[in-house]
């Protein structure tokens, strides 16, 4: 087995919530896209399996967007403390 491990900025990690949140709301693909990594392993327990690619993610995107038409998505306060969590 082989493992990769690599250094992501705080930075990044940091502003994570908020690119996602706002592709999301942009309804999208493309834009939706671009926040999740080709190679995702995307867990959920409303779907019955894994998602792996973005053609699994484009397919989770436009299914929420169909069935919640006017549902948008904002960054709730849990993610504003998010640093503190970490001990940060």
């Amino acid at each position: 087995m082989f493992l990769l491990s690599f250094s992501v900025p705080t930075s990044t990690l940091d502003a994570y919530p908020e690119r996602y949140l706002a592709a999301w709301n942009q309804r999208n693909i493309a834009n939706a896209l671009a926040v999740v990594h080709p190679k995702v392993h995307w867990v959920d327990p409303l779907l019955p399996e894994p998602l792996t690619d973005h053609d699994g993610a484009a397919a989770f995107f436009g299914g929420a967007w169909q069935g919640f038409p006017r549902a948008a998505r904002r960054s709730p306060s849990v993610l504003t403390g998010y640093s503190r969590l970490r001990g940060m």
